[in-house]
């Protein structure tokens, strides 16, 4: 069933009269037709489950996103449909209303005979109150429109743009017969849109105003680049517009410039504080996902909310008791307000009047609690948490139809057990409050709006440029709980002249001033990079790591990033000054490899290359060469993007017949490059990002835990027995023994459901793979019957590994050797992963005998259990993991988890690494602000190491470099920064060679890695000096390979065992198990530590991880020692809690996030031990509590 958000639940549980009294609960729905807009996430076919529910009209916007216009009866029968994954009602946004563009160092950038820049070629997206195209600023000399389309959401006489239902487009041909018209009058029956706001015209001329109506004193930053304007819908609901109307905008304009080859600069300067200002939010994932498709970069304000006292916070303890004071001021009918806690936290509320009546305190309840004081009714709604978050919230809302008790109003907050303790409350401004509504010990802290709150976007806040302060207004940052740095840069704010409707200019103030002067900026960028040929990568992150190192941090006193400035002031010049990574770009020499530049691009901007490799592919499949000898031929590099494939580059590849690709799920697409005899796979994978190139994952393993874990007493309960019983746990690993009693039934059938064998290529693959063999049910059952039974299913477990995890998750019980698997009702689906190929090997120099595996590989091992599971309840364990990566969620499998963490029926666990006390990581911090200063990288390399590979990883904007001091005192002298260049260093009377490589600004973080390979490493103590070329952050981190692939005495001499949570536990998502010895209460020494490099607290929890017995060989049980056995036992929980929530109706929508509230609730914690934290996580698995509570 699906999950409704918490403002949606709570005005379907009102009354309609009530609904109609409120005024945010009322955002999305038309009383006419009585019918709600709801942005709907989905899969499958959503157009088939509307008219399954009577014809309900829709929008597709993605894959996964859609808006629906649902009565109160299709909302109760679409959440039955699998199809439909969570419902989320609009919210109401806000507007935020020749000194600016000197104060950002943007006349140099365009008058300067080595710039020139004016954003020709580019396209500024305005998504606002609309524009007033007959205004000077926005025509050419010619009498042409800069105007490339626009589409008024509020005019129904036209015709909406292709794929909507609303509004009119009008193209540019049709606006530039408008202008010709004559008078304002004769152009509006051609054109009828205006900007009866003004708010959009000014926005789009500080963006790229020509200046024509001052003669170029008003000129704006990009103005020779065109526009795509989308006026908003405002003709309904309590803000300036709603949220379903921006994300239809966001899909138009970046598909409008795909289709246009262009890339755009989108402008978004509206807010809202009705969410939970941490990025997870239908609407903050739908922007998030736009930001990473074509050639585009989202520009956002920050908001206004800074000096309105509208976000009260605080921390609280367990059994404690507080106040929130908030003034409400005359002729106000309705105030809302929402408290964010964690769901974790035993939190409860009640409220009291100005006149001392209270309600008491509140109790939780599926329906809204309502009541009347003072003659104001009250509605308190409890939510439960939403498949994205563990956080919950409190929705309250005062109205009154004539108007909301004037004066002094109180929350009282009341708490039982808690583990965080931080709440947040926001006061959703629905209509101007005029400074006369607000808290009385209110928190500047976190007062940006959605959705500047957004990863991916740019957030732009205000300040001054006549007394060089941040506007008082303008949001503060940081994130909500997350922390993420935003606002990410500032720009002048504060008396912005600009074009106004009419053909004149006026001065306004607020952070919608502030944000065109990035967007603008960003198109003056996309025009030097992508137009101009000089970096055709310039955008998104890409673009927003230039930005933010360019930026001026002048303020004294100040620690950058701040949460009032971000990384400072607009400085747009100094991204392109000589000292500049922009500079450096344009300094590179092309690669030594033919035609593949300084750093191989998106297919779309590199379709000769591929054609010829895809040419050359095609002539070995005609000549009989088989995809599956293709895919596994170490003469062929893997090669993934992700996100890229744009329509015409899909219709290109289908059309140039059977070269072997493979789509993975709906976002990924894996290539086959073929390697010439010429050229090392060293040489060819180091000119790619690096997030193209495969990773490698090694075991989460060295080599009575059920009853602590809680496990024993749920399967053993005598009404209602809890095994796991239905539900499918996916094993992805090194295969399994399925002779094994632990897998076989009492009936004598096998209890794999199927699986797929990576290593036995036979050409009879899995359907819609292109390798490997598939056994099913049937295939096993046959050779479980026979004597013979590796004749009918050949496959194996040579490690072990897959075999004890899967025994320990979901073996059945053998009560002779005293041995359970924690679910022995749940069947398994096996994927025997194929081991990494050697030329990967030789990129990573991972030991060609090391067990390890292509990310790649384990995607697709996924996509098969999903596939092959059918829609029955589904646990992925991972008792695999990595050291190479940027440890934030933002490479490798990190990136495809959360697509897997959000599906109903799907729980993701995944083992945080035995790398605790290896001395496998270290990290440092360069005194803030101290550019050039050293830091001293030490390690000793063991004997008998054949290679090794080191990734230092820092934080955007800094930049840092290196110089290496071999043990024999040979000294590779500091290398520079230059992208895409690959140093390779033969050390001299030694037989070590090294490899340098600096990634700039990688994909998903925008921060920089320097990859350092070492071949054939002289053993000793080897020095890295590391370089503060551009210090803000200063911190950086340093991995050496995973300990199961290199020495024990190959380690640093300055450790750090926290950020030991190997990749890929540490994206935030999934349920990250860390290991703790059961028998003498302890943490496991060798278990993964928090946080992430991103900060995000791991492990989740821990489980017992010392000692736990597991299948071996063909019929016995050994002890494994590792986080992987954790993760099993865990995910056995996981099995039994979807058993309890799907199988048996009481949580139908459960999914990993909503079971990772469960597990955390309950928890056992120690006393004396802080909860939450980096060993523990927040607590001891103990699932039979985490149900009880």
């Amino acid at each position: 069933m699906a999950i409704l958000d918490s403002e949606l639940a709570a005005a379907l549980s009102l009354s309609k009269e009530d609904l109609e009294n409120t005024e945010s609960l009322q955002e999305g729905y038309t009383q006419a037709d009585d019918r709600w807009e709801i942005i709907v996430r989905y899969n499958g076919d959503i157009n088939a489950v509307a008219e399954q529910v009577g014809g309900a009209p829709t929008e597709i916007l993605t894959d996964q996103y859609a808006i629906l216009y649902l009565t109160r009866e299709q909302i109760d029968a679409i959440i039955f449909y699998p199809e439909v994954e969570y419902l989320e009602k609009p919210k109401g946004l806000l507007l935020e209303i020749s000194r600016g563009l000197i104060a950002s160092c943007i006349p140099q950038v365009q008058t300067l005979p080595d710039y020139s820049l004016r954003g020709e070629g580019t396209l500024l997206a305005i998504l606002d109150s609309g524009i007033d195209y007959l205004h000077p600023d926005f025509i050419r000399e010619d009498g042409t429109s800069r105007i490339v389309y626009l589409w008024d959401q509020e005019i129904t006489t036209g015709t909406p743009p292709p794929g909507f239902l609303e509004g009119s487009l009008y193209t540019q041909d049709e606006i530039t017969a408008a202008i010709a018209a004559g008078s304002r009058q004769e152009a509006l029956t051609i054109v009828p849109s205006q900007d009866t706001v003004g708010h959009g015209t000014h926005v789009a001329g500080i963006a790229g105003g020509n200046g024509r109506a001052s003669q170029g004193e008003y000129r704006g930053v990009a103005p020779e680049a065109e526009f795509l304007i989308v006026k908003l819908d405002s003709s309904q609901g309590y803000g300036f517009t709603k949220t379903t109307s921006l994300m239809r905008a966001i899909k138009f304009v970046v598909e409008t410039a795909r289709e246009m080859r262009r890339p755009v600069a989108i402008n978004i300067s509206l807010g809202t504080n009705d969410g939970g200002h941490d990025g997870n939010s239908l609407f903050e994932t739908y922007i998030d996902e736009w930001a990473r498709r074509w050639n585009a970069s989202i520009v956002v304000s920050a908001g206004n909310e800074g000096a309105a006292a509208r976000h009260a916070a605080g921390v609280l303890s367990s059994h404690e008791e507080a106040a929130v004071e908030f003034q409400v001021g005359g002729n106000r009918r309705s105030v809302f307000l929402q408290l964010w806690k964690s769901y974790t936290d035993d939190l409860r509320i009640g409220l009291t009047a100005p006149d001392g009546e209270r309600t008491g305190i509140i109790v939780p309840s599926p329906a809204a609690y309502q009541t009347v004081l003072q003659g104001t009714t009250i509605s308190v709604y409890y939510s439960l948490p939403n498949p994205y978050t563990i956080a919950s919230t409190i929705l309250i809302e005062l109205f009154s139809p004539s108007q909301v008790a004037e004066g002094l109003w109180s929350i009282q907050i009341e708490t039982g057990n808690v583990v965080g303790g931080q709440y947040d409350v926001w006061m959703t401004a629905t209509q101007d409050l005029r400074g006369n509504t607000f808290f009385l010990r209110p928190e500047e802290d976190v007062t940006i709006t959605l959705p500047s709150t957004t990863v991916r976007t740019i957030s732009v806040a205000a300040y001054n440029t006549e007394t060089n302060s941040i506007a008082s207004f303008s949001g503060r940052g940081f994130t909500r709980l997350s922390r993420e740095i935003k606002p990410d840069i500032s720009a002048p704010g504060v008396n912005i002249t600009a074009p106004w409707p009419g053909g004149g200019y006026r001065a306004q103030s607020g952070t919608s001033m502030a944000a065109p002067f990035v967007t603008g900026s960003a198109a003056l960028l996309m025009e030097w990079g992508i137009i101009r040929g000089n970096d055709v990568l310039l955008y998104g992150e890409r673009l927003k790591a230039f930005l933010l190192k360019g930026a001026s941090r002048d303020m004294r006193g100040l620690t950058y990033p701040d949460r009032d400035w971000g990384y400072g002031k607009l400085c747009l010049f100094a991204t392109f000054r000589d000292n500049s990574l922009v500079g450096q770009l344009a300094r590179n020499t092309p690669s030594p490899y033919t035609g593949l530049g300084s750093d191989p691009l998106p297919i779309e901007q590199n379709i000769n290359l591929w054609l010829r490799n895809f040419a050359y592919i095609r002539e070995q499949r005609e000549a009989g060469v088989t995809c599956e000898e293709i895919v596994t031929s170490d003469q062929y590099l893997d090669l993934l993007f992700q996100g890229e494939i744009n329509q015409d580059v899909d219709d290109l590849l289908k059309s140039i017949g059977d070269v072997c690709l493979q789509p993975i799920g709906n976002d990924y697409l894996l290539l086959f490059l073929h390697q010439d005899e010429y050229t090392s796979a060293q040489a060819i994978y180091s000119l790619f990002r690096l997030s193209r190139v495969p990773l490698l994952y090694g075991l989460c393993a060295d080599t009575s835990a059920l009853q602590a874990s809680g496990i024993t007493q749920l399967s053993q309960l005598t009404q209602e027995p809890l095994t796991g019983a239905g539900v499918v746990i996916a094993i992805i690993d090194t295969g399994i023994t399925y002779q094994h009693p632990a897998f076989i039934r009492e009936d004598g059938s096998s209890k794999i459901l199927a699986a797929w064998d990576q290593t036995n290529w036979q050409n009879n693959p899995p359907s819609g793979f292109l390798f490997g063999t598939e056994y099913t049910r049937e295939d096993f059952d046959e050779a479980l019957a026979s004597d013979t039974p590796l004749e009918i299913v050949p496959m194996r477990d040579e490690v072990g590994h897959g075999t004890q995890i899967a025994g320990i998750a979901a073996g059945m019980p053998d009560y002779a050797q005293d041995f359970s698997g924690a679910a022995p009702g749940a069947d398994l689906i096996v994927v025997k992963l194929k081991p990494a190929k050697q030329n990967l090997r030789q990129f990573y120099q991972v030991p060609e005998d090391a067990i390890a595996y292509q990310h790649t590989d384990i995607i697709q091992g996924i996509e098969f259990a999903i596939d092959r599971a059918k829609g029955r309840p589904l646990i992925v364990l991972c008792g695999l993991g990595t050291n190479m990566g940027a440890h934030d969620g933002t490479m490798g499998l990190e990136q495809y988890l959360p697509t897997l963490t959000q599906r109903e029926g799907v729980g993701a666990f995944v083992a945080a690494g035995n790398e605790g006390n290896k001395s496998k990581h270290m990290s440092g911090m360069f005194p803030a602000g101290q550019t050039g200063s050293v830091e001293e990288i030490e390690f000793f390399v063991a004997e008998g190491e054949a290679g090794l590979s080191l990734f230092i990883w820092n934080y955007v904007p800094d930049q840092m470099s290196i110089s290496i001091t071999s043990p024999r005192g040979y000294t590779i002298e500091r290398l520079p920064v230059m992208v895409g260049s690959l140093f390779d260093y033969p050390l001299p009377s030694e037989r070590t060679r090294v490899f340098v490589r600096y990634y700039l600004q990688t994909e998903g973080s925008g921060d920089q890695c320097i990859s350092v390979k070492l071949q054939n490493p002289t053993p000793g103590l080897w020095r890295i000096n590391l370089y503060g070329d551009i210090i803000l952050n200063g911190r950086y981190d340093v991995w050496l390979p995973l300990s199961n692939w290199s020495q024990a005495e190959t380690r640093f001499l300055r450790p750090d065992p926290y950020t030991t949570v190997t990749v890929p536990s540490t994206d935030e998502g999934v349920i990250t198990i860390g290991g703790y010895n059961h028998l003498s209460q302890s943490l496991y020494e060798a278990t993964g530590r928090g946080p992430t490099r991103g900060q995000r607290l791991k492990p989740t929890i821990v489980a017992p991880a010392v000692g736990i017995y597991g299948p071996s060989g063909l019929e016995g049980y050994a002890p494994v020692t590792g986080t992987s056995a954790a993760a099993a036992i865990a995910a056995g929980a996981g099995a039994q809690l979807m058993e309890w929530g799907i199988l048996l109706g009481n949580q139908r929508t459960m999914n990993t996030t909503i079971m990772k509230t469960y597990l955390i609730r309950g928890a056992d914690r120690k006393s004396g031990i802080v909860y939450p934290n980096n060993e523990w996580g927040y607590g001891q698995l103990n699932v039979l509590r985490s149900l009880e509570q």
